[in-house]
C-alpha cells in the first residue's frame, strides 16, 4: 500500500467525518419531531434537545460498531429492511392510491406487489438474523 492509498483512505475519512452532520440533520430532525416539543430560545428545552442528539449519535456509534463486525450481514440487513419496501412496498402503495382504480387488475396487483415485499422483508431479515454469527 502506497503513499496516494494511504492518502485517499485519509482524505476519504476526512470527508466522512466532515459530512456527518449535514447526513444527520434530515434524520435528526425526523426523529426529534416524533419525540421532542418544537424549543423555545433560551430554556431548558435547548438542553433536552441537545441531549437528545448526543444519545442518538451515540447510538449510531454503537449500531456501526455492531454491524462492523460482521459488515456482509449488517448491509443485508438494511436492504431487507430500507431497500425491499423501497423497491416493491412504497410504490406500489403510491400506485395505488394515486392511479389504480378500486377492485380493478392493477389494484389487485399493488396489493399483490406490498405483500410480496412484506414476505420478502421478512424472510430476508430473518434468514439475515439467523446466520449472523457464522
Amino acid at each position: 500500500e502506497g503513499l496516494l492509498t494511504k492518502g485517499v483512505q485519509l482524505t476519504f475519512s476526512l470527508v466522512m467525518l466532515f459530512s456527518f452532520p449535514l447526513q444527520l440533520l434530515p434524520a435528526i430532525r425526523i426523529v426529534e419531531g416524533l419525540f421532542l416539543q418544537p424549543s423555545r430560545p433560551m430554556t431548558w428545552d435547548k438542553h433536552v434537545k441537545s441531549s437528545f442528539r448526543v444519545v442518538f449519535v451515540a447510538l449510531v456509534a454503537v449500531t456501526s460498531v455492531c454491524g462492523a463486525t460482521s459488515l456482509d450481514h449488517f448491509v443485508s440487513l438494511i436492504g431487507a429492511v430500507c431497500g425491499l419496501p423501497l423497491a416493491f412496498i412504497f410504490p406500489a402503495i403510491c400506485h395505488k392510491s394515486l392511479v389504480a382504480a378500486p377492485r380493478s387488475l392493477d389494484a389487485i396487483v399493488d396489493v399483490a406487489l406490498v405483500a410480496l415485499g412484506m414476505v420478502m422483508t421478512v424472510c430476508v431479515g430473518t434468514h439475515t438474523v439467523m446466520t449472523w454469527g457464522s
